[in-house]
Formats: C-alpha cells, structure tokens, sequence
C-alpha cells in the first residue's frame, strides 16, 4: 500500500513541476517574444527557405500557409511552394494548375485515405491557382517533393533527403528563387533525424529535411512550427494570452527544453548534447486558438 502511495506522490509532484515550468515558458513568450502575424512575413523575407511544420490534417496550418502566399507581391513573398507529395503526382498538379479541374478530382481520389490529406489541404493548390490568375506576375510555382509512388521502405528511399535535393535544384537554378516548404513538423525542424522504417526491420535514423537545409544553406533558411493542441505548449499559451487572435513567437535560448514544449513524430531524435532547446529546433513558433480537424476526403 505504502509503495502506491509513493508512486502517486511522485507522479504528483513530476505533474506539478511540468505545470509550473510550461507556466514559465508560456509566460515568457507571453510576455517578451510576441509578434504579430501581420508583422511575420516582412520578418521571414530576410530568408531564402521558409519551412512550415505542421501537424498533418489541422486546418490552421494551411490557413497559415495561403497568409503567405497571400503576402507574395509585395515584395516579400515567393517563387515556389513545395508540398510533401509524391513526385509522381507533379503532372495531376500541374495540369490543375493550368486550369483542368478534373485533374485535381483524379488526384483526390488516389489520395483519399491518406492521414494527412483533407480538402482543406488540397485547397491550398486552388489558392495558389487563384493567386496566379489575379497576379501573374508574382506566380508561384507548385512542386511536389516526396518519394515516388509506391513507396517501398522510406528508409532506403531517404525521404527527408529527396525532398532535400529537390528544394536544393530550385534554389540552384535561380539566386533570386525564394521557397515556401510545407511539411510535416517532424520533417521541419532544425537538427536531428527521423527514424524510418526499413525494409530489413527496425529503423533507419536520417537527418531531417530541416536539418539537412541548414547545414546546406547558413543563415537562409528558417523554420516555423504551427502549433497544435497536443504541443504541451499550445494550452499553456492559451491560458496565458487570454485573447482570441493567432499570434507568433520568436523562439530564443530563454524559451525552454524542445521535448517539454513539442510534441514530436517520426521518431524523432535529437543530436545536440545534453538538453535540445526549443530554438534548436524551430526559429518560431504559431499559435492559434484554435485546432480544428479538417475534413478527410
């Protein structure tokens, strides 16, 4: 009986300490890294490649993603987005990008069951489609980044580093090219690797699109991760703001542990020494009040 009861003190005290310190770090960026949405583009414009986390099949980051598509022609906007999907579907994308819808219908239909993919997602193509026909001179160019279809092991295939070697090609190919990278947060961040499945068995540990990004590209690139309620995080925020309205954070050496403030996918694994701050993996950080599911195909 006594050693229950000494567990359940300690799992007290353990939910006590996480609760005062997320109320630190909520406090903190509250209070002294706050920037308003509105004013983030014109801040992210200082980069060549701005990366996009998100947790798949959430509404608000794609709302977050057209925002700034919707900046481009004023100076601070982009010549390409890049999306996680498969190479094998850049002609169904280009095709609806030229104005065939049923290209887009066809392509719905094969990617109907995937987790991340919802109409809302899919939307973004007919944003920037939009985009294009009312600014033709500040297009933005679609490119697709992901492995080809089927996919066998995403281990031996590298995803992180194909997707690499294709966002690599577009910036190669113009200096004046500027890139909107939207991924999944696991694949966004800045150090580490992701663990994949291989076909042999067990995991491969590769390093992150993120990761790989920076190393290449020092002092181009920055990453965002839009927030979701399973980032401990995003309810500490919540508490704290006490408005209603999306907000964005400049992450700095003052803003926590990484793991304490994020949830992570993929198997994530750091290769900083002792703790990984949260500034070691994100630049910002994007907080809506709200985290809605889109709708699945």
């Amino acid at each position: 009986m006594w050693r229950r009861v000494l567990v359940l003190v300690i799992l007290a005290c353990v939910c006590l300490a996480v609760i005062g310190y997320m109320r630190d770090v909520s406090r903190g960026l509250a209070e002294s890294d706050a920037i308003a949405l509105a004013e983030l583009p014109e801040v992210l414009a200082e980069r060549r490649v701005v990366v996009v986390g998100e947790r798949h099949a959430l509404v608000e980051p794609v709302e977050f993603v057209k925002y700034l598509v919707s900046r481009t022609g004023e100076g601070i906007g982009f010549t390409h987005l890049c999306a996680e999907l498969s190479v094998s579907d850049q002609e169904s994308i280009d095709q609806y990008m030229n104005g065939d819808d049923a290209a887009m219908e066809a392509l719905a239909a094969r990617l109907t069951g995937l987790p991340g993919i919802t109409a809302e997602y899919l939307s973004v193509f007919t944003y920037v489609r939009e985009h294009n026909r009312k600014q033709p001179e500040s297009a933005v160019m679609v490119r697709l980044i992901d492995v080809k279809a089927p996919v066998r092991s995403t281990a031996e295939e590298a995803r992180d580093q194909h997707m690499f070697e294709h966002v690599q090609a577009i910036l190669e190919e113009n200096p004046r090219n500027r890139v909107l990278v939207h991924v999944g947060a696991s694949h966004a961040v800045t150090c580490g690797s992701i663990g994949e499945p291989s076909e042999k068995g067990g995991r491969v540990y590769l390093p992150t699109l993120g990761n790989l990004l920076v190393n290449a590209y020092v002092g181009e690139v920055v990453s965002v991760n839009v927030l979701s309620e399973s980032d401990p995080v995003w309810p500490a925020l919540r508490r704290r703001l006490g408005r209603e309205e999306a907000t964005a954070f400049r992450l700095t050496e003052n803003s926590g542990d990484a793991r304490a403030m994020f949830r992570f996918y993929y198997w994530w694994r750091s290769d900083r020494p002792g703790r990984t701050r949260a500034n070691d993996v994100f630049d910002f950080v994007v907080w809506y009040p709200t985290c809605r599911a889109g709708m699945r195909l």
